[in-house]
């Protein structure tokens, strides 16, 4: 449970974070977010600083510890395995054989290639769409976030991550996502008869004076991540599918954020009975370690030749070793946990939503709620208000992380195995510091 002992930041805490801004570059953001919490220990929800105060953690280390801190399941892999082999490079290894047949079993999607981290498996999808389309064009979205190397910056449209590397990989065409709170077009859900995708087929892919004659794929994260997290209307990602495949582009979808029952799902895809040719997925994948992938269709995934790709620790055998355990948890109710706890945090936030003038949009599905922060009926995003809010709430021992275009949005993903009572704390809390 929540206990705070001294007043973050403590002294020790302290400590540690003025050795980090001292030999660390800036350019990481751990020292920069509002009141930083320093973790030295970490169990189920929760997390300990250096100084003894206990947190409830509800920013899951960013979508990636679906499971919780430290679960005894994945634990416990990661240990039989490194008394075994705890590296191979590209050698074959039991571990590497049984993670890509239950992927395979997961989805319907047949071959894998694995990665590091998110963005280096956009950086994979990139190259493999390039390859095997023979077209080098693509299109992503306004309020996408895909990673920070060269390549994936090119698909991440926020100004703040490219100011300064321009130019970036060329190329890529962003339109708008149907971010109905704020409608780029000005209209209103349903009325708007889903402008945004009118807007690409016929305004951007099938315009012969658009400049794209050669579109390669198009890479959309399911929801938004980082830009706010935005669920788009139901028909949105069929749409999608059916532009795609009448016009001989690869789909992929980004579930670097959403994947391995974030939403309620196993993935956010099968919210809407479609399959992408590409799924890219991290985070999640291994509980903590360093894993993600891309997983394709047969045709596209064995387009090109051997040694044209490999990741010096990808598929290493602890993360796959950690990624299978993930898998069996998750399968054995964290999921539905996660669809049943996530109902239940959406329907408590609207009835709060009822009582500050503040809250403009509570929006979610599964653990994957935001909640937009405004400060007027114009929709002004309210930035200084939501960082004093976040800052509130990490003093009470709640942790919690803004997003969204102008940093007003607050997400909510606890990890999956989060319980009712943690979760009403943790609102307790909310609600508290909404009133300061």
């Amino acid at each position: 449970m929540i206990e705070i002992k001294v007043e973050p930041l403590g002294k020790k805490a302290k400590e540690v974070l003025e050795t980090i801004k001292k030999f660390e570059s800036p350019s990481t953001i751990s020292m920069h977010l509002p009141l930083p919490c320093v973790w030295e220990e970490g169990e189920g929800c929760y997390v300990k600083d250096p100084d003894g105060n206990t947190y409830l953690d509800f920013s899951s280390g960013i979508a990636v510890l679906n499971l919780g801190h430290s679960h005894p399941n994945i634990v416990k892999a990661v240990c039989d395995q490194s008394k075994r082999l705890v590296h191979a490079t590209e050698f074959p290894h039991p571990k590497r054989a049984e993670l890509l047949k239950k992927l395979s079993e997961i989805t319907p999607l047949k071959r894998t290639v694995f990665s590091n981290c998110g963005t280096e498996a956009i950086e994979t999808a990139l190259k493999v769409c390039k390859y095997s389309s023979k077209k080098h064009q693509f299109i992503a979205f306004q309020g996408a976030f895909h990673g920070r190397t060269h390549g994936s910056m090119a698909l991440t449209s926020r100004n703040k991550y490219r100011i300064g590397f321009e130019p970036v990989m060329p190329g890529v065409y962003h339109v708008p996502y149907p971010y109905c709170y704020r409608c780029p077009f000005n209209e209103n859900y349903p009325e708007c008869s889903l402008k945004c995708i009118d807007f690409l087929e016929n305004s951007v892919i099938k315009n012969p004076q658009s400049g794209l004659s050669e579109i390669s794929a198009v890479f959309v994260e399911p929801f938004l991540g980082e830009g706010g997290y935005v669920i788009p209307p139901d028909e949105f990602l069929p749409e999608l599918r059916r532009i795609c495949d009448e016009n001989n582009i690869i789909l992929v979808l980004d579930e670097i954020q959403t994947g391995f029952g974030r939403t309620g799902k196993m993935f956010a895809y099968e919210h809407y009975n479609i399959v992408p040719d590409i799924l890219v997925v991290g985070k999640a994948m291994a509980g903590g370690f360093p894993m993600a992938a891309i997983i394709g269709k047969e045709e596209i995934m064995t387009s090109w030749g051997i040694g044209l790709h490999t990741s010096t620790f990808g598929g290493n055998p602890l993360g796959c070793a950690a990624s299978i355990a993930t898998i069996e948890t998750l399968k054995n109710g964290v999921i539905k946990n996660a669809e049943l706890m996530g109902k239940y945090l959406l329907k408590r936030l609207n009835e709060i939503k009822n009582d500050f003038e503040i809250i403009g949009d509570v929006r979610g599905k599964g653990l994957f709620i935001g909640i937009e922060l405004v400060s007027d009926d114009k929709k002004t995003p309210a930035i200084q208000e939501t960082s004093k809010i976040l800052g509130a709430c990490r003093k009470q021992g709640l942790v919690l992380l803004p997003c969204g275009r102008y940093n007003n949005v607050i997400r909510l993903i606890p990890p999956l195995i989060i319980k009712k009572e943690e979760m009403d704390t943790a609102l307790d809390i909310l609600t508290k510091a909404l009133t300061l």
